[in-house]
């Protein structure tokens, strides 16, 4: 008796209506779905020259390969995607399409997001009565939420910010450190934390 093949479902989150975690879709649907050629599906409406010249695989034509990748694709978007946003794509013709206006508005959403994370992390300062620890962890997330939407944070940027965040109470400490800094006799990096710590 042949043994049953198992199929897994292709497991991708679901994409927010607010688009928070777009670039994190984006990463885990192209990861999941590579080997459909998802590139290609989302970057052209029909095969290219190259994909055609594989020619026929088995009793697959390319042209029927292509079909099946695009099948498989269409199936995993509208299962990753909430009803309003998939009713903006459900009459697309093909993966390019649909792909397109996910791009359009999603990334456009995540630039305003951006904007609001950013302002929320430069325009945080901790107050005479909260704890240190809790202000460089909210800091911490934010920092988190803009790399997952993409936005890079340097070392240096993100130390500069916390320095400049701190309470007037610290600015003994933050001379110090920035004197240090300067004379080279100490890594800023471990100095923030060891405040935080």
């Amino acid at each position: 008796m042949a043994q049953e093949e198992h199929w897994t479902p292709i497991q991708v989150p679901k994409l927010s209506l607010d688009g928070s975690n777009w670039v994190v879709y984006c990463d885990r649907l192209k990861w999941a779905m590579q080997t459909n050629n998802f590139d290609n599906h989302a970057g052209e409406d029909s095969p290219l020259a190259d994909y055609l010249a594989a020619g026929t695989i088995g009793s697959v034509t390319t042209q029927a390969q292509w079909m099946k990748e695009e099948n498989t694709i269409r199936l995993t978007l509208g299962s990753t995607l909430l009803d309003t946003t998939f009713n903006r794509i459900k009459a697309t013709a093909n993966v390019h399409d649909a792909w397109e206006i996910l791009k359009w508005v999603f990334e456009e959403w995540s630039k305003a997001l951006v904007t609001d994370i950013i302002r929320k992390f430069r325009n945080k300062r901790c107050n005479k009565d909260e704890s240190i620890r809790s202000h460089f962890e909210y800091l911490a997330n934010l920092c988190e939420q803009l790399t997952a939407i993409g936005k890079v944070v340097t070392d240096e940027d993100y130390t500069d910010m916390l320095l400049a965040l701190l309470p007037a109470s610290y600015d003994g400490a933050v001379l110090s450190i920035s004197a240090s800094v300067c004379l080279g006799t100490k890594v800023l990096s471990r100095n923030i934390r060891a405040i935080h710590d």
